[in-house]
């Protein structure tokens, strides 16, 4: 039994930047064609560099964030 399942989540951010006193708006991709399933009684460990988008990737998982596709 699948208790978990992401098939091809993105999800991205808007970042505003300030250049020369303008604001530039940019695209960053938080999260890129993720998928994965985890049955029941199995366990998953998220490990990354800082900024790899593993709180990302949880609160989607949680709900909090919606992606983009997927």
């Amino acid at each position: 039994m699948i208790s978990i399942k992401l098939q091809d989540v993105w999800l991205k951010y808007r970042i505003e930047f300030k250049e020369s006193g303008r604001v530039i708006p940019e695209d960053f991709w938080g999260l890129k064609n993720i998928s994965f399933e985890v049955n029941q009684g199995e366990a998953l460990v998220i490990i990354g560099e800082y900024g790899a988008g593993k709180s990302t990737l949880l609160r989607v998982i949680g709900g909090r964030l919606k992606p983009d596709q997927g």
